[in-house]
């Protein structure tokens, strides 16, 4: 007779194993370098030591572990279009900051304008005022 119990609870546990050896981070090809000391980096095969430098911004860099080339995990069809969706929508939030700074220097450029204006008219009115006090003294 077959024990159904059994070789249920057997299927169950084998595929448990296999999905804990899949999932596994030691199981991965590629080796997460991201955050290591360079004394550690120094010394895994997997990784690699970028000195600090001074981006084209003017930031300056710190140095960083990251993994040598060729040890990465290589990205499927899916992935790719994830990263081309992504980059797309970093484009676009990129083109909505400019216009929002764009938006905004020229709301500070109205600013200083009606300030500007506000001061030639008070300048004007000033000089208005002692016309008529001159005026006024000649005709007394």
């Amino acid at each position: 007779m077959i024990d159904v119990k059994g070789d249920f609870r057997k299927l169950l546990i084998l595929g448990l194993l296999l999905s804990l050896a899949m999932f596994h981070p030691l199981g991965n090809a590629a080796v997460d370098c991201k955050g290591m000391s360079q004394s550690s980096c120094s010394g895994n095969s997997s990784c690699t030591w970028v000195k600090g430098y001074k981006a084209k911004s003017g930031k300056q860099v710190k140095g960083y572990c990251r993994a040598k080339p060729g040890k990465a995990k290589k990205s499927s069809k899916t992935d790719a279009k994830h990263e081309k969706a992504a980059s797309s929508v970093s484009k676009k939030s990129g083109k909505r900051e400019k216009a929002a700074k764009k938006e905004k220097d020229k709301k500070a450029e109205a600013k200083v304008d009606k300030k500007e204006k506000k001061a030639k008219k008070a300048k004007k009115d000033k000089k208005g005022k002692k016309d008529k006090k001159v005026s006024k003294s000649k005709e007394k």
